[in-house]
């Protein structure tokens, strides 16, 4: 039986935990925002965004206390 070879060159050093997640810091922020003017889109957006979606830490915990004060009716 032949030895076949990649008809491409693989990357064998490409380990996954060097990867890094596809990320928009400037996306999250400016989402953020969007909520704390209007909190007509914080209710667009409750229902699937949940505080493990943001890539950023800070953006998760401010997301997450935003929409407790939202949700009990403080802001």
């Amino acid at each position: 039986m032949e030895n076949t070879q990649p008809a491409y060159d693989v990357d064998q050093g490409d380990s996954d935990e060097y990867r890094v997640a596809p990320h928009n810091i400037e996306a999250e922020q400016a989402l953020l925002g969007a909520i704390l003017i209007n909190n007509d889109a914080f209710d667009r957006i409750a229902s699937f965004l949940e505080v493990g979606h943001f890539y950023e830490p800070l953006h998760a915990r401010i997301f997450e206390a935003v929409s407790k004060l939202i949700s009990g009716g403080h802001i």
